[in-house]
């Protein structure tokens, strides 16, 4: 609909008035943990079940993006993550290179999980930087083109035999030392949360009553719908 998000903008505190006290103060709440400082790129994961557990994780540690490449996955994920796919703003790239390089230009450096023996201790890193973290392959992990993007290679310490974490398991790692980095607040810019908190009121609202109440304004404006 024509206008549906300056309309919806312009009338947040207008929806609010339809949300729960406790629900419109949750809201307010997980805006001020939500970060881009750290994100993560999946790259040619199959599992779904791990995808799942991922964006369950980024949700929880206030990760606000998540990367996908090979997006035939993330068309599954409405129906598994128990509702945290909502709050999570999945973005799908055909190439591991392109969606890298795009990461740069917008101030990450590229964090690629490797066993090498180049590679830097999580803990170790430089957190003042913005950090998206290739994940790879449950077989495999990340492909020669990841690791052609890093900027730094890196892994999670372990004292057992088996060395290698489960990647859904290895992402909670990383997005937890993130938050901890952090100290769990959140750095959004204010037209980032004022955007953030309109789409999750109108997610929190039965869909009819937003889309009834856009129309009654493009008609009151004489505006097409």
């Amino acid at each position: 609909m024509k206008g549906s998000k300056k309309e919806l903008l312009s009338n947040i505190e207008h929806f609010e008035e339809f949300l729960s006290p406790e629900r419109a103060a949750r809201i307010l709440k997980v805006l001020e943990g939500r970060s881009d400082r750290v994100t993560l790129i999946l790259e040619n994961l199959y599992d779904i079940g791990n995808i799942n557990a991922i964006v369950r994780s980024a949700e929880n540690f206030g990760v606000q993006n998540l990367h996908v490449i090979e997006s035939q996955t993330v068309g599954k994920l409405r129906r598994t993550t128990r509702g945290a796919h909502q709050w999570v703003d999945m973005h799908k790239s055909p190439d591991i290179s392109v969606c890298a390089q795009e990461l740069k230009k917008a101030g990450y450096k590229i964090g690629v999980t490797s066993f090498s023996p180049e590679s830097v201790p999580l803990d170790k890193l430089d957190w003042t930087h913005k950090w998206a973290f290739v994940l790879g392959r449950e077989m495999n992990g990340c492909s020669e083109d990841a690791h052609n993007q890093a900027d730094e290679l890196v892994h999670i310490p372990t004292v057992g035999f088996s060395q290698s974490l489960n990647v859904a398991v290895a992402a909670a790692v990383l997005m937890a030392q993130a938050f901890f980095q952090r100290e769990g607040q959140g750095n959004l810019t204010n037209k980032e949360k004022l955007e953030l908190r309109a789409n999750w009121v109108a997610k929190s609202l039965p869909p009819r009553m937003l889309e009834i109440f856009l129309k009654k304004r493009a008609l009151d404006m004489g505006d097409p719908l």
